[in-house]
């Protein structure tokens, strides 16, 4: 549950500079560069501190927990133990991001920038990369299918009930979409 918190507290920030941000500004667009890469490393901190803590409870309860640890076992078990339980999902998650992130960004430039304002990938990237969590088993694979049936829905209503035939922005629905992904996958 406290990884909810943190991704929720994630997502929180990046609506603040979604909402009191000016679009496509310099400062924007360095603040959400900032929020990706930073949440990647508050996230593996996170998951040091668990490690480290993990030890102290294995070496402080007795047995059996201990012979889970040096010099019965060797420290990569309880590393592997970690990584496979928790890390395993982020780093999936995270590569599906920088790949999200490196292919939107260079697919926008192709295209004269015409489908995606500066910070659009980055706030795609960060949601896909929260949703890598090991309780919501694949999160990012429902918030890309969400994002795809919303973006299409309201296009389809744009055009057929207001005439408006533009292209629609994704700019305010990539992070709500991936907070309703994890309130979703908490109830659930």
């Amino acid at each position: 549950m406290s990884a909810f918190y943190l991704s929720s507290g994630i997502f929180l920030l990046g609506l603040i500079i979604q909402v009191f941000y000016e679009r496509s500004s310099a400062r924007s667009k360095s603040w959400v560069k900032f929020l990706f890469f930073g949440s990647a490393g508050a996230v593996f901190l996170y998951y040091v501190f668990l490690t480290v803590a993990q030890y102290f409870v294995w070496k402080t309860n007795g047995a059996p927990y201990v012979y889970f640890l040096p010099p019965h076992k060797s420290i990569f078990y309880l590393l592997n133990h970690h990584f496979i339980r928790f890390g395993l999902y982020y780093l999936i998650s995270f590569g599906i991001a920088v790949l999200f992130l490196y292919f939107s960004k260079r697919f926008n430039k192709k295209k004269g920038f015409k489908f995606f304002e500066s910070e659009e990938p980055y706030f795609g990237a960060l949601s896909i990369f929260l949703l890598g969590n090991p309780n919501w088993y694949w999160g990012w694979v429902w918030y890309l299918l969400l994002i795809a049936v919303f973006s299409l829905s309201f296009s389809f209503v744009r055009e057929k009930f207001f005439g408006i035939k533009e292209r629609m922005s994704l700019y305010s629905l990539w992070l709500p979409v991936g907070i309703l992904v994890i309130l979703i996958n908490v109830v659930i």
